[in-house]
């Protein structure tokens, strides 16, 4: 999970227009109704070419694979990324329901890393009908607005690309003004199914 935060904010340095705010966008009170994802051990599918035995414990697990525990309504990382030992995750997160769920993550050391401005970023996924308890995320960046590939554009000497236009609701930073303009983007950021990170439960915590 941690790794997930980690590429998340390469991106946003990367300044490819993900959605961004210095304060939170929902409160508790917004949770209500929000899917919740099953407790047990969850995998976060991003690498292909991590291959394993993932009926082995997860201390057996290769360096490669990016696992978190939920329990309780929280997250859990494991220590030195093998475990046994767990560790809440220090970036709190929050689901909020919806045709499209929300999931709004605070990262406590800011974009520029040194945890005196934490900043709050979104995901999002389609929220499966009824109400099991989720066992398979499929998420992507809510991003403030659509992009121009800098290959082919007139700004071909910027190392990434840029947001060609904002999304309504959205400032130069890519804050969002309300929540009706965070929702509207993350129907409007859904990108192709290969594109999508997938998290994966794999099974309840033994022991």
């Amino acid at each position: 999970m941690a790794r997930l935060f980690a590429c998340l904010l390469i991106l946003l340095l990367g300044g490819c227009g993900m959605a961004v705010s210095e304060k939170p966008m929902f409160a508790e009170a917004d949770a209500a109704g929000a899917p919740t994802p099953a407790d047990g051990i969850w995998l976060i599918r991003d690498k292909a070419d991590c291959r394993f035995d993932e009926a082995e414990p997860m201390a057996r697990w290769p360096a490669c694979a990016s696992w978190a525990e939920y329990r309780d309504g929280r997250w859990f990382e494991p220590v030195g990324g093998r475990g046994p030992t767990m560790k809440p995750l220090e970036s709190d997160i929050l689901l909020v329901g919806g045709k499209v769920a929300l999931m709004q993550i605070r990262y406590a050391e800011g974009i520029d890393g040194t945890g005196k401005d934490p900043v709050y970023f979104f995901m999002a996924f389609d929220n499966p009908a009824g109400d099991r308890k989720l066992k398979s995320i499929a998420l992507w960046p809510v991003m403030c607005g659509t992009k121009i590939d800098y290959k082919t554009a007139a700004e071909e000497r910027s190392p990434e690309p840029v947001v060609k236009k904002r999304y309504p609701g959205f400032d130069e930073k890519c804050r969002p003004a309300s929540q009706k303009a965070l929702r509207s983007a993350a129907s409007a950021s859904r990108p192709e199914p290969s594109k999508l990170l997938r998290l994966e439960w794999m099974r309840e915590r033994q022991g």
